[in-house]
C-alpha cells in the first residue's frame, strides 16, 4: 500500500510541475519558442495608381525600432506577356519607402499585379538594391 501512494503522489508531482517544472530539462526540451520577430508586424503598405504614368506606387512605412531590408514583388502584363518584377532596399527606423512599378513599356493594354512584399532585420553586410 505504501509503493501505491508513493507513486500516486509522485506522479501527482509531475502532473503539478513538481518534479518537471519550468527549469527541468524535460520542461525545456518541451517547451515552444517564441517565434522570431517580423518586421511585418510594424511596416504598413500603401499603394496610389498613376494611371496616366501606366505605374502603382507601393508604399513601405517602417514604423519599428530598427532599421529593415524589405522587398517588394510583383508582375506587370502587357499584351505580350508578364514580366515578374522585384526590388529590395534597407529601410530605416520610422522611414517610408516608395517602390515604382511602371507599365510604361506596354503599348497596348496593361496591368500590374498586387504587391507582395516581407521585410526582415538585415544581417552584417547586406547591401539593397533598387
Amino acid at each position: 500500500m505504501r509503493n501505491v501512494v508513493a507513486v500516486v503522489a509522485t506522479l501527482a508531482g509531475l502532473f503539478a510541475g513538481g518534479v518537471a517544472g519550468p527549469s527541468s530539462a524535460l520542461a525545456k526540451k518541451h517547451a515552444k519558442s517564441a517565434p522570431a520577430p517580423s518586421g511585418n508586424r510594424c511596416v504598413q503598405m500603401a499603394q496610389a495608381a498613376n494611371p496616366d504614368q501606366r505605374e502603382l506606387v507601393f508604399t513601405l512605412q517602417n514604423k519599428c525600432k530598427d532599421r529593415l531590408e524589405c522587398k517588394v514583388a510583383w508582375e506587370v502584363t502587357c499584351d505580350a506577356g508578364a514580366e515578374p518584377q522585384q526590388r529590395s532596399a534597407l529601410v530605416d527606423a520610422g522611414a517610408r519607402e516608395d517602390f515604382h512599378a511602371s507599365a510604361s513599356e506596354c503599348p497596348g493594354d496593361w496591368r500590374i499585379s498586387p504587391a507582395r512584399w516581407t521585410c526582415r532585420t538585415p544581417s552584417a553586410g547586406d547591401t539593397a538594391s533598387r
